[in-house]
């Protein structure tokens, strides 16, 4: 449907028209499967360094003048611009959460790469696009989308879905501070903290109801084959307390460097059972690996392709209005601010993947009844007293608060859920 649908558009010459915001790795990737697809076409790419922009753009197969989309510093233009589609790959919350407001504002739909807003304020985007009449979405390509995509499917088909998540690879702190001290990336050191899959896996929770079923997850180090023999309840034998879990499996070894053989390492997967027996033995029948009591069999997509799987997203919000991994209006987990180290009175918080912080993923009740301060907004701003090292920062350790599209969406966000910002 979606080919006959684009090749139609491409006929007409009326493609649907992308506007690209953040040109690194993720970035570039959408960009050059857009360059090879029919009735869908770049027309704005957006970073704040132009040399950058160029450089992926050229990468991306857009080599002439005449053929390369319009190259701007400016993500503040995007919302005017004459694009159906606005891709947030930037990671920045402040950036991303007004982006993303403008641009639904201006009619446009969303589709948000950018997870580390996403799980702050997707709840009120959402809101504010259905209001508008506009699709918000996470992106595929990127693990919390597919990972929605496959629990919406299992349960499309009558599954329960006892859990689900994706497998990545959790360094120890000693291999995280020997990265950090070689200079890597933000985005590099909130991978290997572990922050990035905690903001993933709760994204996740905010598009399909799965619940946390413990503060940070329980994160075991397993082979693909004992997946549904682990995420599965207690009284069978597994780690959780029930089903409809949301977690993720670390994929490395016990040196915290080797892949351990037969992993979900880029992969997503849901753990389903049925009470009909006929369907479980067809599950076992066709290779899915199954639990040993027999009651649980593990569904695996085992890639997940950044940016080359994105127009997906971007064809079925315009096509279809719908999203492929859109939150629910009403959030079920968010990812708090957790000291690395002690910080005294005075630290101005540095944000995620650096010095001062990383996120642990909590249920949005918990985090709100006690005041949690989600990780995503724990940057530019000070301390009004110390916080020891591990100790959660709450709304009352900060010497102020923010002003911008980020904050003002979360206090709006938290009054509807009975739950406000001082």
């Amino acid at each position: 449907m979606f080919l006959v649908e684009l090749q139609a558009r491409e006929r007409a010459g009326k493609p649907i028209r992308v506007a690209v915001v953040g040109l690194g790795d993720f970035g570039l990737g959408v960009a050059a499967q857009l360059r090879q697809m029919a009735g869908v076409r770049l027309t704005l790419g957006v970073d704040l360094d132009e040399p950058r922009a160029y450089s992926a753009l050229e990468k991306a197969g857009y080599g002439s003048s005449g053929e390369r989309p319009v190259v701007s510093r400016d993500a503040a233009s995007v919302p005017a611009s004459d694009a159906d589609v606005v891709v947030d790959c930037t990671g920045s919350t402040t950036l991303g959460a007004q982006l993303a407001l403008e641009s639904i504002r201006a009619g446009k739909h969303v589709v948000m790469v950018n997870v580390e807003a996403d799980v702050v304020v997707g709840a009120a985007l959402r809101r504010e696009a259905d209001a508008a009449g506009v699709v918000y979405t996470t992106a595929d390509g990127d693990q919390p989308s597919l990972t929605a995509g496959l629990v919406e499917w299992c349960r499309m088909l009558g599954f329960r879905v006892v859990s689900a998540g994706k497998g990545t690879s959790l360094f120890g702190p000693e291999s995280v501070r020997r990265r950090m001290a070689a200079g890597v990336s933000w985005s590099t050191v909130a991978f290997l903290d572990g922050t990035k899959s905690q903001i993933e896996m709760a994204s996740v929770a905010n598009m399909t109801g799965l619940a946390i079923d413990t503060v940070g997850f329980h994160k075991p180090r397993l082979t693909l084959e004992q997946v549904a023999d682990t995420l599965i309840p207690r009284t069978n034998g597994g780690l959780l307390a029930g089903e409809g879990v949301v977690d993720f499996v670390n994929c490395l070894g016990e040196d915290d460097r080797t892949v351990i053989n037969h992993s979900l390492v880029h992969g997503v997967f849901a753990v389903i059972t049925s009470d009909n027996s006929e369907t479980m033995e067809l599950l076992r029948g066709k290779g899915c690996p199954t639990s040993r009591c027999g009651r649980y069999a593990l569904i695996v997509r085992p890639y997940h392709l950044c940016g080359a799987e994105t127009p997906t997203s971007i064809v079925q919000a315009v096509l279809f209005g719908k999203g492929t991994g859109s939150p629910l209006p009403t959030p079920v987990a968010d990812v708090v601010a957790v000291a690395k180290r002690a910080l005294p009175a005075g630290t101005l918080l540095d944000g995620i993947g650096r010095e001062a912080v990383c996120g642990v993923a909590y249920p949005y009740a918990v985090s709100h009844a006690h005041g949690m301060l989600p990780v995503g907004m724990a940057q530019e701003v000070r301390l009004a007293r110390p916080v020891a090292e591990g100790g959660v920062l709450t709304w009352a350790d900060l010497a102020e608060h923010g002003t911008d599209a980020l904050w003002q969406l979360r206090r709006t966000q938290d009054r509807l859920f009975a739950h406000p910002v001082a």
